[in-house]
């Protein structure tokens, strides 16, 4: 994402979902930030897996050879670009993603300004 601001990714989601929901007569969202786990080259298999959106649709992280990508029901595989140490951009949806917990109960966080979910990874 190229931007000419220099808040943060989640931050600048946060405060566009913000607007719209104050514009539509509607709280915006005040939770405060998750707490991302960071995902260097070494980590990536760490999130990979499958994951359930609250639609159904299975999403799935895949540790390629050239990085992570993301693959939506049976659609394309796409791919995720590393942002910040603990934040991914997938520009084919528009997503922002993060994950947090541990290996075991590991999340992702998802939001653009359509979608705003977190779900745990499938065993």
């Amino acid at each position: 994402m190229l931007s000419n601001s220099d808040l943060a990714p989640w931050t600048l989601i946060t405060l566009q979902r913000g607007l719209v929901a104050v514009l539509a007569g509607r709280e915006p969202d005040r939770a405060p930030r998750p707490l991302f786990v960071a995902v260097d080259d070494a980590r990536r298999n760490a999130v990979a897996g499958r994951y359930v959106a609250p639609d159904g649709d299975t999403i799935r992280v895949i540790d390629s050879r050239d990085g992570l990508r993301l693959r939506i029901g049976s659609g394309l595989d796409v791919d995720v670009f590393h942002i910040t140490p603990d934040m991914f951009y997938v520009p084919a949806f528009d997503y922002f993603v993060g994950f947090s917990g541990v290996a075991d109960a590991l999340r992702i966080h998802v939001r653009s300004m359509f979608v705003d979910f977190v779900v745990p990874r499938l065993p």
